[in-house]
């Protein structure tokens, strides 16, 4: 492999390729290769890759049947499976958004629990907290709650002063939360 000089080299390939150069980079480049034996011999190198590679793309080569009949199948193949997995996704993507927009419409459609101690002895769940797991172990421990505290955690009680005190059970989890609430007073709560 020559060595060709810098200045010269890109006019030098491009003159091998048939390029058009400028008359006076030709005759510049003409003058040089007449001095520079390195640069005359990359010339000739130049010049019989350019002749090998036109008389590769003059042939024209066999063309396996074979292998044709193959590649054209497996583009015919992806082309019939792309639009089943596309016509899925859309699907899923449909009862994805479906479930979030009912979750979303429940969510900010539920209301406040409505508490009414008079005969029923129920708990209810503390607004904003998680329901208790089926198999997670909870405690019910017996408390005085201000009716302040239970008006910051979501329940509307009626007719009572905020500094008023209620006995109630409450449901602890084993997490050590307090999960849902028994009022043991009398008292309406909405």
């Amino acid at each position: 492999m020559s060595i060709i000089c810098w200045e010269y080299a890109a006019n030098l390939i491009e003159f091998a390729r048939g390029g058009r150069l400028e008359t006076w980079e030709r005759d510049a480049l003409l003058v040089h290769l007449d001095g520079c034996p390195d640069c005359a011999r990359q010339l000739g190198e130049q010049r019989a890759f350019e002749r090998s590679i036109r008389e590769l793309t003059s042939e024209n080569l066999p063309v396996d049947a074979a292998i044709e009949a193959r590649v054209l199948a497996e583009f015919d193949r992806v082309k019939a499976v792309r639009p089943i997995r596309q016509e899925r996704s859309r699907w899923f993507v449909a009862a994805a958004l479906a479930a979030a927009l009912l979750l979303a419409a429940f969510w900010t459609l539920r209301s406040k629990p409505v508490v009414q101690i008079a005969e029923e002895e129920q708990f209810f769940t503390i607004p904003y907290t998680i329901p208790l797991a089926p198999e997670e172990r909870a405690d019910v421990v017996r408390m005085r709650i201000p009716v302040a505290a239970l008006r910051s955690v979501g329940f509307h009680v009626q007719g009572s002063d905020p500094s008023a005190i209620v006995d109630a059970d409450v449901l602890v989890s084993q997490d050590g939360r307090a999960r849902a609430i028994r009022a043991l007073d009398l008292i309406n709560m909405n």
